[in-house]
């Protein structure tokens, strides 16, 4: 926070004040808004700020943050009264897209509003969160000066929609958020006791529970050691409990997406093309020769959960499956680091057999297991897919630090809440053929448009966005494993889709000549492409 100091404060919903004055205290802004709507907070709290001596608080009945009507607060708070005046950036002003550290907004998101509490009404705080992605990606509201860092307060039920820790959730709306801003959660409740709305998933879903989950606090812990951060031991959530009493050697064998020991590039690459020969010669072997062939041992280790939910009698064969998907994985990821360094002859060779081998590893998840198995294992290589590489997936497993953990009695009125750190990305999309709030709406119609189908494959939710789409808008980042890509881009669900991979699809939609315009269009000739194919 450091860097903020002296700054000006927007404070949302600031309520008993006792959050924002902690703020004060430290920064010692030069001005501080209290935008509170609500009259009941005026004398017993916020007055008694206003009348200190030389006071910097500010206080309007404003709504900074109200789900029918705020964006124009902020058309109207510089005004040297509430705020000192600030003039807009110019539109191509290269400060639009820079941090601007002089501006700070805090403030909660968890406040009831009776017309909100209506069936089938938008949920305020999620409402609010993607209106402000959306000003940062624009540059509107207060982000007009410069991006503006965000520390909000948040209902604890958000949560996984916002900053998913499971494949399972990440849908629409996580996406967008994570194209405009880059968010940390800084302090709330335990997320490995289960949510409400986790609570409505069928337990066998939870395969991230367990030790994947202890993987990804390992990987927290090492960065945090890094920084020389620590967290109190009652703050301390149960997965870095876990962490710091667990091997980096343990955990390796829940890991699959790595090379063998002692074997090349062309030695691996020729051991998967045995071990696949093997697998598919297993229907057509006896029964006495099928149940000796499945207790061969394999190297990936399966979670507790994976074990609970898998029947025992294809265990042996589920996880020689998974030893050879993650060989086939980390074998894409060492071609495309090494492929520059070889020959023509060779760098054609090992593509052509690698998208062989992924071809026929697919082929075979089919023929090998039931359909209740093919369920689960479809969920397993989804989590260990987003997890187990280098760059993983999911914002939650890229976090720099544990929350701090907080009980829901620490909290006044009683609510579950947590922190959120929240960042506007600097990069912004646009070009000759579109500016930037076009783009925008272009990338919001193409998230709408992919995520109504998040399990499909990714290529075949490309398709329905028009004739020709297949063909024109496989951009490179889908081929590229370093990116988040496979070799056989026809592999990849949508839910798999990084953020820059839908930056570089929406920028490859804007220049594609068959595009329907705007973001309504997007989504209407998706959902007409998947009427005519039914």
């Amino acid at each position: 926070l450091d860097k903020h100091k002296g700054c000006d404060i927007i404070d949302l919903h600031p309520g008993a004040c006792v959050w924002s004055q902690k703020i004060h205290d430290y920064l010692k802004p030069r001005r501080h808004l209290l935008l509170e709507p609500d009259e009941r907070y005026l004398d017993p709290f916020i007055k008694p700020l206003l009348d200190q001596k030389d006071s910097a608080y500010r206080h309007s009945f404003l709504s900074g943050a109200h789900p029918k009507s705020y964006w124009g607060t902020y058309d109207r708070i510089f005004d040297d009264h509430l705020l000192p005046k600030r003039v807009p950036l110019g539109k191509n002003d290269p400060r639009l897209r820079e941090p601007n550290n002089s501006l700070l907004v805090i403030g909660s998101l968890v406040r009831r509003y009776p017309e909100r509490n209506k069936a089938n009404n938008v949920h305020f705080p999620s409402l609010v969160l993607h209106h402000m992605a959306e000003a940062a990606q624009v540059n509107s509201m207060f982000q007009r000066y410069g991006l503006v860092r965000m520390l909000l307060w948040v209902p604890e039920e958000i949560i996984p929609s916002v900053l998913p820790n499971s494949m399972l959730f990440k849908l629409g709306y996580s996406v967008s958020l994570e194209a405009a801003l880059d968010i940390t959660q800084v302090v709330g409740g335990d997320r490995w006791s289960l949510t409400r709305s986790e609570a409505t998933k069928a337990q066998k879903h939870q395969q991230r529970r367990d030790q994947l989950d202890t993987w990804s606090s390992r990987r927290v812990l090492a960065s945090m050691q890094e920084k020389g951060m620590t967290l109190p031991e009652h703050r301390r959530p149960e997965m870095h409990q876990r962490a710091l009493v667990t091997d980096d050697k343990a955990l390796q064998d829940y890991n699959p997406i790595r090379l063998p020991e002692g074997m090349n590039f062309s030695q691996t690459l020729a051991h998967i093309e045995k071990e696949i020969k093997q697998l598919e010669e297993f229907p057509t072997l006896p029964k006495v020769s099928r149940y000796r062939f499945a207790e061969q041992p394999h190297r990936y280790k399966f979670t507790n959960i994976s074990e609970e939910i898998t029947n025992p009698t294809e265990l042996n064969r589920c996880g020689r499956f998974v030893d050879i998907w993650g060989v086939q994985i980390a074998l894409e990821l060492e071609y495309n680091a090494t492929k520059s360094t070889m020959s023509e002859e060779l760098r054609l060779d090992a593509h052509s057999r690698l998208v062989a081998t992924s071809i026929k590893l697919k082929e075979l998840f089919e023929l090998l297991f039931q359909k209740r198995t093919r369920k689960s294992m479809t969920v397993l290589l989804d989590e260990l897919f987003a997890l187990c590489k280098k760059n993983t997936m999911l914002a939650w497993d890229r976090r720099p630090y544990e929350p701090l953990i907080v009980a829901e009695e620490e909290f006044w009125p009683r609510f579950p809440m947590q922190l959120l750190d929240i960042t506007p990305r600097p990069e912004a999309l646009g070009n000759d053929l579109m500016d930037t709030a076009e783009a925008n709406q272009v990338r919001r119609g193409l998230i709408k448009a992919l995520f109504t189908h998040p399990s499909s494959p990714l290529l075949e939710s490309i398709e329905r966005l028009g004739a020709g789409a297949r063909e024109g808008l496989v951009v490179p980042e889908f081929t590229d494993p370093l990116a988040g890509g496979r070799i056989d881009p026809s592999q990849l669900l949508t839910k798999d889709i990084t953020r820059e991979q839908l930056n570089a699809l929406t920028k490859a939609y804007i220049e594609w000549p068959f595009r329907p315009i705007g973001a309504e269009a997007i989504e209407a000739q998706a959902m007409l492409q998947e009427s005519v194919e039914v």
